[in-house]
């Protein structure tokens, strides 16, 4: 189990070689790695792994954590019956944040759901062999059911990942990275776009808004736990069009209304 911080002389301290530090979590004893070949970690003694939900950070998880204070950082939470986890980021006000890359078992995601109560996840989309282009796919036989914002209708069992996160019960940002999905015509961003998977969605129909990067570190900085935003942190839409979508009459997505309009002609392709 890797951490970026220890409790050293009573302070969170970074990993340097040859330190000696405490646990935030277990209060334990736990030593520092700094290698070449691995992000530099703190690490317990053996294979001890005080909290099962903790997941060892790749580049991807700092790069993530680095656009928020460092005091968010791997903070241990604690329930009213003593039972401890780590949270990725946790703001003052008690927001979770958890940064997913790797497979979480339906089970243990409920869990920590209701154990930290107010959370939110972004997802790694790129993990996955078939994340983008299941991903991708879904969309060329989805439609566009909102413009103000941007929401879309597709079908869940299209896509892997969204199978896997349809029934979490906070928002959930897909992160594609750089990808530019070709059946969706946003224009040109001029920054990655992050996709929210909107907790209304079902083992039917999933609703995905697209999101810019900044937007979203910028509201889970500033948005109070329960106020609205633009990245919808804490929000579950309401549509009075969902059975019967329409499609956005607007210049910039002239060419997927198009391509959404013959694609609901044809007949859903054969599973085999």
């Amino acid at each position: 189990m890797e951490l970026q911080y220890a409790i050293l002389n009573g302070l969170r301290t970074k990993p340097q070689k040859g330190l000696v530090g405490e646990c935030p979590n277990c209060g334990s004893e736990v030593i520092s790695k700094c290698g070449q070949e691995r992000v530099h970690h703190w690490s317990h003694k053996g294979r001890r792994k005080c909290d099962p939900w903790h997941e060892n950070e790749t580049q991807w998880h700092r790069d993530w954590k680095s656009l928020f204070p460092d005091e968010w950082h791997e903070i241990s939470h604690k329930a009213d019956d003593g039972e401890r986890h780590i949270a990725d980021l946790k703001r003052p006000d008690g927001l979770v944040v958890e940064i997913q890359y790797s497979h979480i078992d339906p089970v243990e995601r409920k869990k920590r759901e209701e154990f930290y109560r107010t959370i939110v996840w972004i997802v790694s989309g790129l993990r996955l062999k078939r994340g983008i282009p299941g991903f991708e796919e879904a969309f060329e036989y989805g439609r566009l059911v909102y413009e103000k914002p941007l929401i879309f209708s597709v079908y869940t069992s299209d896509s892997q990942l969204l199978r896997k996160w349809v029934k979490s019960n906070g928002s959930v940002y897909f992160d594609f990275g750089d990808h530019l999905f070709e059946t969706v015509n946003l224009g040109t961003p001029r920054e990655p776009v992050l996709w929210r998977l909107d907790p209304s969605s079902s083992e039917e129909t999933s609703y995905l808004t697209p999101i810019l990067k900044s937007t979203l570190v910028s509201d889970i900085a500033k948005v109070k736990i329960g106020q609205r935003s633009k990245s919808a942190l804490f929000d579950k839409i309401i549509l009075a069009d969902k059975q019967n979508p329409r499609v956005a009459n607007i210049d910039v997505l002239s060419s997927l209304r198009h391509h959404m309009i013959n694609t609901r002609r044809r007949r859903r392709r054969p599973r085999f």
